[in-house]
């Protein structure tokens, strides 16, 4: 995270940097493979998500938040990733429906809400692959610790949230960086 003073000219796309200083030096994400594995994941993520220039403080303020939650903590981060995107959704207008969960339900990603029944759309989670997202749905940075997950459950998780951003953010890519991270965390 950077302070920058540039020169802003409407007829120019790029800008002439006057001055970049450290807005606030990480503590602990260059030092730590892991964690530079998931910081890597997040700017791929937010490098595809985040094409529109657009002016959102509260959108800001959760990145800047989350990356300075994750830099200060030392342990129980492996589900920081999945929280993130899960969260991130919300600023993003893709919070699915969480009220009509019910033990054996269905998710049908294409229209963001749990369904009793298998979904017509073909786009769906099946009701165990279902239960765990609700069950990330509830997690926060605080108390993602307390949610085990074994390395094949993050895994999936995290192939459906990329699934589920594919599907309603146009030229969305698998993301790169998901190997890297899968393999670090295997």
């Amino acid at each position: 995270m950077i302070e920058l003073e540039a020169d802003f000219r409407d007829n120019r796309h790029i800008f002439r940097v006057k001055n970049a200083k450290p807005y606030m030096p990480f503590i602990s994400i260059p030092y730590d493979p892991y964690k530079v594995a998931i910081a890597l994941f997040i700017s791929e993520f937010l490098n595809r998500a985040l094409r529109e220039e657009i002016h959102d403080q509260l959108l800001y303020s959760y990145i800047e938040n989350s990356i300075k939650w994750f830099d200060e903590c030392r342990t129980n981060f492996a589900n920081f990733h999945l929280v993130f995107l899960l969260r991130m959704s919300r600023f993003l207008g893709l919070y699915p429906n969480m009220e009509d969960y019910e033990d054996g339900s269905y998710f049908d990603m294409v229209n963001s809400c749990f369904t009793p029944g298998q979904p017509i759309s073909g786009a769906f989670i099946g009701p165990e692959d279902a239960s765990h997202i609700r069950m990330l749905f509830r997690m926060n940075y605080e108390t993602m610790h307390l949610f085990a997950m074994n390395r094949e459950q993050r895994n999936r998780c995290l192939n459906i949230i990329n699934d589920y951003y594919r599907l309603h953010i146009p030229d969305f890519p698998v993301l790169k960086s998901m190997d890297v991270l899968k393999e670090v965390f295997s």
